[in-house]
């Protein structure tokens, strides 16, 4: 790099711009010796290299220009959420270190950790949910949650601490790395004091919602059900004042001891010293958390969205951008962060959650940089990006196949088929008003789907055709392994066979919904339902110990892997010999699965699209 203009006293000014990273920026072009760049990245972006470059004497920027890449949020078994980014799962408290390191916790153990590199998930010792995250300082953090799990961050790692006790815990605040309090159901109160969780007497048997307190922890608070106030002086817990709410939800206490409280009904109080004094909120909706940057920079967020400000004379709304449920707010002097309901993030009042695929029911690979996801709309996702089609009509996709990219069929509600060409999606006529829940081909002339009704129509290359089924059951799903060799599953435990000319029944064995079918042969057929996992071995039907939860969806890359999903974010892995449970990072119910590689596996579920990607990749 060449070296810039020489100042008086003898130091070159570093005059070569210096050039923002694609998908982030820097805070200056040019500048003098000593003068510093810092770089960011957008949303859903990490940085690689230096976050921080100076000028030197000799006009040179030093070090070398940092990239922006894209940042995935993954579990310990590497499914990572592309559809919603950074994720997807419920946050339902933040801390903000004064660094600027951010923690969120949520349900099913989530805890996900935001510094200069982006968010990232974190490996959680628990899966049960966490409602309350706080620490003393960037490598002493806590989070506490259902049946009394407690976990502690020390620098490298979270592990769990025994608290003793089984009670759902809601939220932990402290003074000190010895003194660190904990509330929760059934007026539970523990304290940390260096050493080990005691219990503290509360007086109440109302679940205590918040806790907070002064800096020396001379005055703690919590909140909770029945709008229960209490102080903590001394060593002994007292009821403070009682004020006009059902519950209160949140606490906050500024340095100089300024103490708000808000709960039901946009309700906000203010300590003054004596009593209560409650301040009109300009929001009639609940409001569940409270903090603040000082005395005259205060935060509130709640119920379907609700945020309000608090200025050092009013409390005003503010727009948030979203309608999900905002469960945490927390921050420093440069950002405010509110998180809720589905995993929402709001950054200064800018939404930091990408969502693009709305209710997704159906995916498609044909190579890892080419995937299709359909449900109210239609998602492309390149590898890097997802690029969002509208279907022109107010319907829901199920099903989407490909016989090649400028050859695409997706099926829905009422008939409906679209048709890709490369171009753009048409609707094509079916022939029938029944939901068509599921559609795959043996060649792009050859394509089946099935729906409601026990509904099959076929694709000849030219139009729809109806197909007789010989049943009036709803079909699910539908599958071949060759032309001549298609399989259909559905109610009751339906399942049918096409052998070439007509469909023919095969007895299932079971009365119950089969779900999904899938094979990697014509002797080796894997069926899922309401009883569980079955498979065909080409003479009869194998069946396997039923895993204690619905299993929704199979597919597989050959009879050596095979992948099942189901309710509460259940995945499991089938090696030829044995099944094993997998870690999706969320407990929310999958629907659907799909694998066309060993590196290539994806999972759908209630707001979620989750692809198994390799570590790095």
């Amino acid at each position: 790099m060449d070296a810039g203009r020489f100042d008086d006293a003898g130091a070159a000014s570093c005059d070569q711009p210096l050039v923002a990273p694609q998908f982030g920026s820097v805070d200056r072009e040019v500048g003098a010796p000593g003068d510093i760049a810092r770089y960011a990245c957008n949303t859903q972006y990490r940085l690689v290299g230096n976050e921080t470059r100076m000028c030197l004497e000799s006009g040179l920027w030093e070090g070398s220009d940092p990239a922006c890449e894209r940042a995935f949020v993954c579990s310990s078994s590497n499914w990572c959420w592309i559809d919603p980014m950074p994720q997807g799962n419920t946050i339902n408290a933040l801390w903000t270190s004064p660094g600027g390191v951010t923690w969120a916790v949520g349900d099913g153990g989530t805890i996900l950790r935001r510094d200069a590199q982006g968010w990232r998930a974190e490996q959680s010792p628990v899966r049960v949910g966490l409602f309350g995250v706080w620490g003393i300082s960037e490598d002493d953090v806590w989070a506490v949650g259902e049946f009394g799990r407690i976990v502690r961050w020390d620098g490298s790692e979270w592990a769990v601490v025994e608290s003793g006790i089984t009670e759902l815990l809601l939220r932990v605040w402290g003074a000190s790395s010895s003194s660190v309090w904990v509330v929760g159901d059934g007026g539970t109160i523990l304290r940390w004091n260096g050493a080990v969780w005691e219990r503290e007497e509360s007086g109440t048997d109302q679940t205590l919602f918040s806790v907070w307190g002064t800096h020396d922890g001379g005055s703690v608070w919590a909140v909770g059900d029945g709008a229960v106030i209490l102080r903590r002086h001394g060593s002994a817990w007292e009821r403070i004042g009682t004020v006009g709410a059902a519950y209160l939800s949140g606490v906050w206490v500024a340095a100089s001891g300024d103490t708000w409280i808000v709960g039901d009904r946009g309700f906000i109080g203010r300590w003054n010293g004596d009593g209560w004094t409650i301040v009109p909120s300009g929001t009639s909706e609940p409001l569940y958390a409270i903090w603040g940057r000082s005395e005259d920079d205060v935060w509130a967020s709640g119920h379907r969205g609700t945020v309000v400000h608090w200025d050092g004379t009013e409390w005003s709304l503010v727009e948030s951008e979203v309608t999900d449920n905002l469960n945490a707010v927390s921050g420093t002097d440069s950002a405010l962060w509110i998180g809720g309901d589905r995993g929402v993030l709001v950054r200064n009042g800018v939404e930091h959650q990408a969502r693009n695929v709305q209710r997704p029911a159906g995916v498609w690979a044909l190579s890892d940089d080419d995937v299709w996801v359909v449900g109210q709309n239609i998602g492309r996702w390149d590898g890097d990006h997802w690029q969002v089609f509208s279907t022109g009509r107010v319907v829901q996709l199920f099903g989407v196949w490909a016989a090649a990219a400028d050859d695409v069929w997706a099926v829905g509600e009422a008939g409906t088929a679209l048709r890709w060409d490369g171009d753009s999606w048409s609707p094509v006529s079916t022939g029938t008003v029944e939901d068509l829940y599921a559609v795959w081909g043996a060649s792009p002339a050859n394509v089946w789907a099935v729906g409601s009704g026990g509904t099959i129509v076929r694709w000849n290359g030219v139009e729809w055709n109806s197909v007789d089924s010989g049943t009036t059951s709803a079909l699910a799903s539908v599958w071949g392994a060759a032309a001549w060799n298609v399989w259909a599953v559905g109610d009751d435990g339906v399942m049918i066979r096409w052998n070439g000319s007509s469909w023919q029944m095969v007895p299932s064995e079971t009365d119950g919904s089969l779900f999904c079918v899938w094979g990697s042969a014509g002797d080796d057929v894997w069926v899922v339902g309401e009883e569980g996992v079955m498979r065909w071995n080409g003479a009869e039907w194998d069946r396997f110990e039923d895993p204690g939860v619905r299993i929704n969806s199979v597919s597989g890359v050959g009879s050596r892997d095979v992948l099942a999903v189901g309710m509460g974010g259940v995945i499991m892995r089938w090696n030829g010999t044995s099944w094993s449970y997998e870690n999706s990072g969320t407990t929310r119910n999958l629907f659907r699965a799909y694998a066309r590689s060993p590196r290539d596996m994806w999972v759908l579920g209630d707001g979620v699209v989750l692809q198994r990607r390799e570590p790095g990749g």
